[in-house]
């Protein structure tokens, strides 16, 4: 009797620990279960996160080219404009120079008269472009600086001598301009002028700034 109860004892024992371990065991699959899912979650929303960074990373630059390409094609636009006022302004100059020049002796005068400033503006021009073509920039030149020049010129257009009147308080951009006109030499297209024409550039003062030298 004795042993039949200790064997209803010892298999009770022994299931309570079966069902105790299946217990335990359906515990921890179920707590890895529930771990690998926040894994899997945490990898989905990082990878979610990589994915929305990326995309927006392309919509941001997309943006910017686009951004960029409209203001490259403004200032394209503008400096086209500018670029061809000038040229149409150089145009006049230039053709009103050359009426002064070619046109009969007769009419010189009159067109002196009617195109006096316009002429001196393109004689104005015309030095200081053949000035900006022996320019040698020092680098000290800086945007706003201004120098006056007093030139000395004969009829047949020749330079005799510059020097500063003004300085622009650098003396290397004082130099280099005072250089670059003497590089000048002659100047052929006043050979043509006149006597009263020529006058005003027989000794006269010119302002350059580097952008002026700078064509």
């Amino acid at each position: 009797k004795k042993t039949a109860e200790e064997k209803q004892l010892a298999d009770i024992a022994k299931k309570k620990a079966e069902d105790d371990a299946k217990k335990k065991a359906e515990e921890d699959a179920k707590r890895a279960a529930a771990e690998e899912a926040k894994k899997q979650a945490a990898e989905d929303a990082k990878k979610q996160a990589a994915d929305d960074a990326k995309k927006k990373a392309a919509e941001d630059a997309k943006k910017k080219a686009a951004e960029d390409a409209k203001k490259k094609a403004t200032e394209d636009a503008k400096k086209k404009a500018q670029d061809a006022a000038r040229k149409s302004a150089e145009d006049k100059k230039a053709q009103a120079l050359a009426d002064l020049l070619s046109d009969k002796p007769e009419r010189q005068q009159a067109l002196a008269d009617e195109r006096g400033d316009e002429v001196a503006g393109s004689f104005d021009d015309l030095i200081r472009s053949r000035a900006a073509e022996g320019w040698a920039r020092p680098p000290s030149a800086r945007k706003g600086m201004t120098v006056v020049l007093q030139i000395n010129m004969l009829p047949d257009g020749t330079v005799t001598s510059v020097s500063v009147s003004k300085s622009s308080g650098d003396g290397p951009f004082d130099s280099s301009a005072v250089a670059a006109v003497k590089n000048i030499g002659r100047l052929t297209e006043m050979q043509g002028m006149k006597p009263s024409d020529f006058a005003p550039y027989r000794s006269f003062k010119m302002t350059f700034t580097p952008e002026d030298l700078a064509l």
